[in-house]
């Protein structure tokens, strides 16, 4: 399945594979930190329209972080 495929991966050249990855998590996170921010601002000028896109954009973003994160944790475990 994934998981044997993602470990061989990973075994290859997992220092520069696994700190990539753990480099893109915490993009996302800083992403949808980021638009939680813009959203917070949208709101207080009474821009709701944008808030709420930038909400859903901040929850699409933390959402893949934390699969990607889930996926790093479970791959690590199975080492």
């Amino acid at each position: 399945g994934h998981s044997a495929t993602a470990r061989e991966l990973l075994t290859a050249r997992s220092a520069e594979i696994e700190a990539a990855l753990w480099s893109a998590i915490r993009a996302l996170n800083d992403r949808a930190t980021t638009f939680e921010t813009l959203a917070s601002d949208a709101a207080k000028i009474g821009n709701h329209q944008s808030a709420v896109l930038y909400e859903q954009r901040g929850r699409e973003a933390r959402k893949q972080a934390d699969v990607a994160r889930q996926f790093m944790l479970d791959v690590n475990r199975q080492r």
